[in-house]
């Protein structure tokens, strides 16, 4: 389920995160800074997940920090190996 950025008018930047690598791709969360749900999991269904900062262009600030995991997955679903960056 997506949380919409509609959700938080006093949130001046935030990112987007969709399933995919295009900009259409649809989008998996909208999280801005100090709302829940940053320590969760998020999950790409393809090869390739995009990550959008979006910013008023207002003030300034320290910004975030993110890591990732990769995983090659059998054709039966398992995993087989998991790489963190």
């Amino acid at each position: 389920m997506e949380i919409a950025y509609n959700k938080y008018p006093d949130c001046p930047d935030y990112i987007v995160i969709r399933d995919g690598i295009n900009s259409w791709s649809d989008t998996l969360r909208t999280l801005c800074g100090g709302q829940d749900g940053w320590g969760e999991e998020i999950v790409s269904s393809r090869n390739g997940m995009r990550v959008e900062f979006v910013s008023n262009k207002l003030t300034s600030a320290q910004g975030f920090t993110a890591t990732y995991s990769t995983s090659l997955i059998d054709d039966q679903g398992n995993q087989i190996h998991r790489g963190y960056f």
